[in-house]
């Protein structure tokens, strides 16, 4: 039923199709709506362009592993730095390994009388803290910094330590003291 309503219709309206139909027309306008047309890159213009860009590329990596390698030779000859040897004032002689021995004797005359009593770690921080300082300075003087300074501030730090040791011993011989008269 649909089919002849359709084939009765495109008969009865057969001449307005063939008269308003022009190929020609019709073409031209339709080239009119499309972009205009693309050129055309050559593909082995392409392809050589490809070629040039991995030829850069090899060469740049050839380069760099070039100056890696001259590198780790040159590394490969430099001699190994010598190791610092720290160094105590008792190397340098005369009067300063004479305070060295007297620092010395003292911090450990009073680290022995503390050996009797039970000390808190807390009140030994300091005194830990100036023997790593102290360490820190017997390497900085074995690089041959400034040794004026350097031997300066060791003589200083033993002064400290020393201070330090000396309270910390008489704050426990009051406390042993007092603890000695609420007894009896």
């Amino acid at each position: 039923m649909k089919d002849d309503r359709l084939k009765s219709w495109i008969t009865e309206n057969k001449e307005a199709f063939e008269e308003d139909f022009n190929a020609e027309s019709n073409w031209s306008r339709i080239e009119e709506g499309l972009a205009p047309p693309v050129k055309m890159v050559r593909l082995r213009t392409v392809i050589q362009w490809g070629v040039a860009a991995a030829l850069v590329i090899s060469l740049g990596v050839s380069v760099l592993l070039n100056m890696i390698h001259r590198e780790q030779e040159v590394l490969a000859e430099v001699p190994a730095k010598e190791t610092i040897q720290p160094m105590d004032l008792s190397a340098l002689g005369g009067e300063l390994a004479e305070a060295e021995g007297y620092y010395i004797s003292q911090v450990n005359l009073c680290m022995s009388q503390l050996a009797d009593f039970e000390v808190d770690e807390d009140m030994m921080a300091d005194v830990q803290m100036l023997q790593e300082e102290y360490e820190n300075l017997k390497k900085e003087l074995g690089r041959g910094a400034d040794k004026e300074k350097i031997i300066a501030a060791m003589i200083e730090n033993y002064r400290f330590r020393l201070e330090i040791l000396e309270n910390i011993l008489q704050e426990l011989n009051e406390k042993n003291h007092d603890d000695e008269q609420v007894m009896a």
